[in-house]
């Protein structure tokens, strides 16, 4: 079979195969002690944990504690089904991440192969979305967005058998993903305008129409039914958190938020600067096809989504997903520009060999570096507080997950924006928190404020470097959460007693309460 590969082909399997064994060994490295990586990944799990539970979308403010969330609940519902079979809410959302991920690329894969490429060139290119810094960050979290972006391809591979046959269980069955995609993350909305546009531009404006409303009123008809399900909580939820923080600034500097992730990952911006090339120079002839459509929709649905203050890079998961599909279409078409991209894949191999090195970054070294969260430090947590630690106030949701309990704050980010159009939530937090309801208060040391661990407040290296910590809290919360400030309440009632990276212990201090 070698023998019947040309030279490109050859170069795209060898960097296929090295980016697999790349990713395999960052799970491998990574995953067995420890918990998976990102605030959001405590978020799903605690939804999931509340689902197993019987409890569909918490009211925003219960005796179980705040609700309040943006989440759509296709993912964690999944999730939630899982826990008993796996015995533990984190190994059972890690399964699910990772089973999503091998779901996208299997959708990138019969993408390309709908789209005209043989299993040679289809394979490595399907695969080659893993070798981004992006991608291997995210397989070790717990989240939706890969089965989200998985659903939106394979959407648009039954979209494209009916653009070709105009078989109408095609039509149904695109439709039908589409709005499941929607059920896992809202911003997948974007994919009715990619099939919409793509059947106007070729003149079928009937039938466009159709697609829009027929995938429009599936996803409204998912939504109602999810919604009266949870008892009319889930609308609730939503209503109270959907904009994200996003606001007329927000919309201003999004370009600028995007660049700023887009370098956080020179691996992916190589290729998405590659694939804009090859667009702008292909545009005459290409435009009206999908996979261009497809590209040019979800960078300007990126654009607006990065108008969230909260927006990272899980929302580059899509447009990973366009640009390797644009670049394993077009390299089926041999023409003289696209044929670099083999040379992009060597690249990006010597950068991965190089990594290796001790000067040259890498995600093990960022974890190396940072530390990792791990069940370990969850049990000093409760051998050093007991119980009493619990409510734990924290975005970190494994300290109340991991030893059986119920995160009395399911999302953290959420519950400050919750608070801006809901004073009532907002005088409840600061009342619980001045009078120390709750009984530990859990901080993130990115980036490395301590730069090494301490089990008591009274140690000489804790004291000096917590006020530069409070000054980077206090830094962070005027960004993130300035029109609901808390930090500075935290501080007057709780102190710094430990340190075990990558999170800060604060315990209540005593004569304030």
């Amino acid at each position: 079979m070698l023998k019947k590969l040309t030279r490109d082909e050859i170069i795209l399997w060898v960097s296929f195969a090295l980016f697999t064994i790349q990713c395999a060994y960052l799970l491998f490295w990574y995953l067995p002690d420890s918990l998976p990586d990102k605030v959001s990944s405590g978020v799903w799990t605690s939804l999931a944990n509340d689902f197993s539970h019987g409890i569909f979308y918490r009211p925003l403010n219960s005796d179980i504690g705040y609700g309040g969330t943006r989440y759509m609940p296709l993912f964690f519902v999944l999730h939630g089904f899982l826990i008993p079979l796996f015995k533990d809410p984190f190994s059972a959302g890690v399964f699910l991440t990772l089973g999503s991920a091998f779901f996208m690329c299997l959708g990138i894969l019969f993408a390309l192969r709908e789209w005209g490429l043989s299993w040679s060139k289809a394979i490595p290119f399907a695969g080659a979305v893993q070798c981004t810094i992006t991608f291997m960050m995210q397989v070790l979290t717990v989240r939706g967005d890969f089965l989200s972006a998985g659903l939106v391809v394979w959407a648009l591979v039954f979209f494209h058998k009916y653009f070709k046959t105009k078989v109408a269980l095609y039509f149904f069955l695109s439709s039908l993903i589409l709005a499941f995609a929607v059920l896992t993350k809202i911003t997948s909305l974007y994919a009715v305008a990619v099939g919409g546009c793509a059947l106007v531009l070729a003149n079928r404006l009937r039938e466009g129409i159709l697609w829009v409303l027929s995938s429009t009123l599936m996803t409204a008809l998912f939504l109602f039914s999810a919604n009266a399900f949870s008892d009319g909580k889930m609308l609730v939820s939503f209503a109270a958190c959907a904009t994200g923080g996003m606001d007329g600034m927000g919309i201003l500097l999004s370009p600028y938020h995007f660049l700023i992730e887009i370098l956080r990952d020179p691996v992916f911006a190589v290729f998405l600067g590659f694939a804009a090339i090859v667009f702008f120079v292909r545009f005459r002839e290409s435009w009206r096809q999908l996979h261009f459509i497809y590209f040019i929709v979800v960078i300007g649905a990126t654009l607006v989504i990065f108008s969230s203050p909260g927006t990272s890079d899980n929302h580059m998961i899509d447009l990973q997903v366009a640009v390797f599909l644009l670049l394993g279409v077009e390299f089926s078409k041999n023409y003289g520009l696209i044929k670099q991209v083999g040379t992009i894949m060597i690249l990006v191999c010597i950068y991965i060999g190089l990594s290796r090195l001790p000067f040259v970054p890498s995600i093990q070294k960022f974890f190396e570096t940072n530390g990792k969260p791990t069940r370990e430090t969850v049990q000093y947590f409760y051998e050093k507080y007991g119980e009493k630690a619990y409510p734990v106030y924290s975005i970190y949701t494994e300290f109340s997950i991991v030893p059986g309990k119920t995160p009395y704050i399911g999302d953290l980010f959420n519950l400050n924006i919750l608070m801006e159009n809901n004073p009532d939530v907002k005088n409840d937090l600061h009342q619980k928190i001045s009078s120390q309801f709750f009984g530990s208060v859990v901080l993130s040391n990115y980036p490395n404020l301590f730069k090494q661990d301490f089990d008591s407040k009274d140690d000489v290296g804790l004291q000096e470097a917590k006020e530069k910590f409070h000054n980077h809290q206090m830094q962070k919360e005027f960004y993130w959460y300035q029109k609901n400030p808390v930090y500075s309440l935290i501080r007057q009632h709780y102190e710094i007693t430990a340190v075990k990276r990558p999170f800060v212990f604060l315990s209540p201090k005593k004569g304030t309460d």
